[in-house]
Formats: structure tokens, C-alpha cells, sequence
């Protein structure tokens, strides 16, 4: 809650966790700030004792935009059965993308038709008007 609730910066805060670190047996917090208009920067960072790279830097491991992780009780995709977790949700995904595509593609065509349908009773239509 000291993330959502404070005013400090991405890096001081992930001082004050790395002070802190040694305490825990086990730890993983993920926090991170969605751009708004008062600020541009989006992240999403990552501190865990269980990744010997994070401890040694002393510095959050960076999330990337678009990139699916999972997390259990270890390091972010540490787990088989988070590495599944992760597959099912990009199948997921891309189904539900190729389902959207398709169901774009069809809608695009239907107006198409339907432009062409008028185009030609536009076209009836003008035969028949006297001026």
C-alpha cells in the first residue's frame, strides 16, 4: 500500500524495498504507474530476492510493454506451470485476435456491399428524375 498510497518516486521507493529486502525469506512485489495527463512515463518494475541479477543491481527488473510474464513463488517465469499459464494466455489471445480480424474483415465487407447496393439505386434512381 506504501506504493499506492505514497508520493515517492519509482526509485526511492525501490530503495526503500531493497532496504528492506533481507528481511523476507521469500518476496516478489510488482509495482508500476499508468501514464496519465499529468505524466508521460507508463513501467511496470519488478523486485524479488529470488533473482540473484535484481539483488546483485540493486535495481528493479523492468517489465516490458506487450511481453506476457507470470509469476509463482520464485522468478518470473520460473515456473512449468506458469510457462503454461503464459502459453494458454497468448493462445488465447491470438484466437481472440484472428476472431476480431475475421469478424472486421466480415462487417468491412457487409459495407462494401451495402455501398455498392446504394451506389447502384443512386444510379436507378437518377434514370428516372426530370427536371
Amino acid at each position: 500500500m506504501d506504493w499506492v498510497q505514497g508520493d515517492q518516486n519509482k526509485d526511492d521507493y525501490s530503495k526503500q524495498i531493497f532496504e528492506k529486502l533481507s528481511k523476507y525469506k521469500g518476496f516478489n512485489l510488482v509495482f508500476g504507474q499508468i501514464s496519465d495527463k499529468e505524466t508521460e512515463e507508463s513501467f511496470l518494475l519488478h523486485i524479488s530476492n529470488h533473482n540473484q541479477e535484481i539483488l546483485d543491481s540493486q535495481e528493479p527488473l523492468i517489465i516490458k510493454p506487450g511481453v506476457i510474464q507470470g509469476m509463482s513463488n520464485g522468478k518470473i517465469n520460473e515456473w512449468a506451470k506458469v510457462e503454461l499459464g503464459i502459453d494458454l494466455i497468448e493462445s488465447s489471445l491470438e484466437n481472440f485476435s484472428d476472431i476480431c480480424t475475421s469478424t472486421i474483415e466480415e462487417i468491412s465487407q457487409e459495407e462494401d456491399n451495402k455501398l455498392a447496393e446504394d451506389s447502384k439505386l443512386d444510379e436507378e434512381q437518377s434514370k428516372y428524375q426530370t427536371f
